[in-house]
């Protein structure tokens, strides 16, 4: 017979999984053109305890994805202080991460998803496409190719 915690345990990575695999698929539905990001303005970044970076909305099936990264700072975290101490030593004065939420038409907190690592890969492919990188980096190897013919 299971003990209790061993049935928690395997709730908690099952729950786990679901949410990889939700993140997941928005990058493979952002890779795929299925899903277009669109750039928070500075009036519309969400209002956190700490500086938002970049933030990002999608709509998907009647519901708006909210993505953003946050700095937070290691004098404001409540959470262990000797060991945020240990890492201001080695990376400035904070730490990034990246929150993913369900939001409202009022731009309110329904859901927010758990941290894991994947919710960064998200955010760089979601960065990935809206700064349009490709048609940049090619334009700019063209240009590239352009200059290296002028001078043979």
């Amino acid at each position: 017979m299971k003990g209790l915690l061993s049935v928690i345990d395997e709730r908690e990575n099952a729950n786990k999984r679901h949410f990889i695999a939700l993140v997941s698929k928005l990058i493979t539905l952002t890779r795929e053109g299925k899903l277009e990001w669109i750039p928070c303005n500075r009036n519309s970044l969400p209002k956190t305890l700490h500086q938002v970076t970049s933030a990002f909305t999608t709509t998907y099936q009647s519901r708006t994805v909210l993505i953003y990264e946050e700095l937070v700072r290691f004098d404001r975290d409540p959470i262990n202080h000797r060991l945020l101490a240990a890492l201001a030593a080695s990376s400035g004065d904070g730490y990034k991460h990246v929150v993913i939420e369900l939001i409202n038409d009022d731009g309110l907190t329904l859901f927010r998803f758990p941290q894991f690592n994947i919710n960064n890969s998200l955010l760089i492919e979601v960065q990935h496409q809206t700064s349009e990188v490709d048609d940049w980096m090619e334009a700019l190897l063209n240009e590239t190719s352009s200059i290296k013919s002028d001078l043979n």
